[in-house]
């Protein structure tokens, strides 16, 4: 789990009252203005030393609960010098911390802790070091098990993200696989097979006491699926009695005709959770995918979580 330091937290921004919070949450950061030094991700060049690998499961999956909680599980993915909040990079979390903030029936940590318990997610980290040299690399994607032997394949997971040795395993510049079909599953019985790439993939991971991994990892990430957001849609529809929650949803049923449809369900993401990263007009696999590709206009929304993970066979 993510160290928390009460102090810090403290002195962040609280959770605004709760519609105003999901309404009206501004960006945690801002495009400042383009720049021409675009750059290829290392994780495309070989290892500069001898790496070997090995693979990890994540069974923890921790979504921000409050502001201060994005805040912490936030990392900066576009490393402008000029950020606001510190340059922490954690919009989505800020929306979904709140959103569960004002439902008594979507919790999407208990929903996701149960899919994983249950084998139904596979999300699995892998990471490269050397015994020759100080080079780490990570990789994040869709793990596999289809015959049943406890050893995953990794079916998918991107550009490596590249650091340096030391204490805690920090490496950027990288891309993902992403399970947006579970982390919008906030009643835990909603969940789609919806998996999207992940830009500019951060970590911030330290080896724990049982032999795991422990700490943050964030990426951006464009246009949402439709599949993705079907756990959310689904629920909204479910959900106009649900407390505060249920006044918004009613709200953004804007034809009147007791159900969230698709369209409604964007036109909220787009007014709640607008893009705060700027990686690159339209950048959608991980050819495109460019160190400082800026043009000036956010075109990806930042996603920071908590997680664990367990070491495990691949194959």
């Amino acid at each position: 789990m993510v160290e928390i330091d009460g102090a810090q937290i403290a002195e962040r921004q609280v959770m605004k009252p709760v519609i105003v919070a999901l309404l009206l949450s501004a960006p945690l950061a801002t495009g400042c203005g383009s720049d021409d030094s675009s750059t290829s991700p290392p994780g495309l060049d070989a290892p500069s030393c001898t790496m070997t690998w090995q693979a990890y499961r994540i069974d923890l999956v921790t979504v921000p609960r409050s502001a201060a909680e994005a805040t912490l599980f936030g990392l900066d993915l576009d490393e402008y010098t000029n950020d606001s909040n510190d340059g922490i990079d954690n919009h989505l979390g800020v929306t979904l911390g709140t959103l569960l903030g004002l439902s008594g029936s979507w919790d999407v940590n208990a929903a996701i802790a149960a899919h994983l318990a249950a084998g139904r997610l596979h999300w699995v980290l892998q990471v490269g070091t050397c015994f020759d040299g100080d080079e780490v690399r990570t990789r994040l994607g869709r793990g596999v098990d289809v015959d049943a032997d406890g050893a995953f394949e990794l079916a998918a997971a991107g550009i490596a993200a590249v650091g340096t040795r030391g204490a805690r395993l920090v490496t950027a510049h990288g891309t993902a696989r992403v399970p947006f079909g579970f982390l919008f599953d906030g009643r835990g019985d909603l969940a789609t097979d919806a998996w999207q790439v992940g830009f500019a993939l951060t970590t911030d991971l330290r080896v724990e006491a049982d032999g795991g991994l422990g700490g943050k990892l964030g990426f951006g990430v464009g246009q949402l699926s439709d599949a993705a957001l079907e756990p959310m849609r689904a629920y909204a529809t479910t959900a106009f009695n649900d407390g505060a929650a249920g006044e918004f949803w009613q709200d953004a049923d804007i034809d009147r005709d007791g159900t969230i449809s698709t369209a409604e369900l964007r036109g909220v993401v787009d007014r709640v959770a607008p893009p705060d990263l700027d990686l690159g007009e339209r950048i959608e696999d991980d050819a495109g995918y460019r160190i400082g590709d800026l043009d000036g206009t956010n075109d990806h929304l930042s996603l920071g979580i908590a997680i664990h993970a367990t070491p495990v066979a691949i194959e």
